[in-house]
């Protein structure tokens, strides 16, 4: 498995845990599979810029669309074709959510030190999600040329014209891609916790998943410095040879004009 699938699968595992916790707090019975599912689709986006739970995000970002608008985005899904709302989903989830720099505080600053760093904040599920205000646009545009469905055909039809929505080579490229992806990283993710499915993994499993990734990663990260000590040693040893040549050519060149 790869360096960076691991990462994800401590990633991964660690959010589990914490949604497992949080479900034993609030007095429900941990489901440790739902909960890997969960984090899966989560940090798919993250891991690929697709994943397969792009409708489940663009069901968060509908959700955070203007009450009165919310249902011409309805519209517009209902007049797509199957394909089309795929695509348009895929679409949305992938789209950049912004943010913005904000001064954070630093905590006991030393003397003459700056008292605050810029810290980027995401816009990611919020009203300034980007992809919340492309589908608010959206909306804005099909109220504009009527509001009905009538309407919505023709913002479809627009996307269609911008090959937004079609099965355009490009766009089935990416749509191959996006299962591609999301099959390997789902059967990298059983095969690394010794199941066939993810409904099978237990919490015990999931705590040793977390260690063996975390063991691989330290024993990775110590051989990768101590093949970098090599290479630093061994370039030591050529710059002090070159810098002997070049003393010794100097010295003979000293000894030379001197005579």
């Amino acid at each position: 498995m790869a360096h960076g699938i691991l990462d994800e699968v401590v990633g991964i595992a660690a959010a589990a845990v914490s949604s497992i916790a949080a479900m034993k707090a609030s007095g429900a019975k941990p489901n440790v599979g739902e909960a890997v599912k969960t984090a899966f689709a989560q940090r798919m986006p993250q891991m690929f810029g697709i994943g397969r739970g792009d409708e489940q995000i663009f069901e968060a970002l509908r959700q955070l669309v203007d009450s009165n608008k919310r249902g011409k985005i309805d519209i517009v899904m209902k007049v797509m074709a199957s394909h089309e709302k795929d695509i348009f989903c895929l679409t949305v989830a992938g789209m950049p959510c912004g943010g913005k720099l904000e001064d954070k505080p630093v905590k006991d600053p030393k003397k003459g030190q700056p008292t605050s760093t810029k810290e980027k904040v995401s816009w990611e599920f919020t009203e300034n999600d980007l992809r919340v205000k492309y589908l608010n646009d959206v909306a804005d545009e099909v109220i504009n040329v009527g509001g009905d469905e009538k309407a919505a055909r023709k913002v479809v039809k627009a996307m269609r014209d911008r090959d937004l929505i079609t099965r355009n080579e490009y766009a089935q490229k990416i749509y191959d891609v996006w299962a591609r992806a999301s099959n390997w990283a789902w059967k990298n993710l059983c095969q690394f916790f010794g199941v066939k499915n993810l409904d099978e993994i237990t919490e015990k499993k999931l705590t040793a998943g977390i260690k063996k990734a975390k063991a691989w990663l330290e024993s990775k990260r110590i051989r990768k410095n101590a093949e970098y000590s090599v290479r630093h040693e061994k370039r030591n040893k050529i710059l002090a040879g070159i810098w002997m040549f070049v003393a010794v050519i100097a010295a003979i060149t000293a000894a030379t004009h001197s005579n």
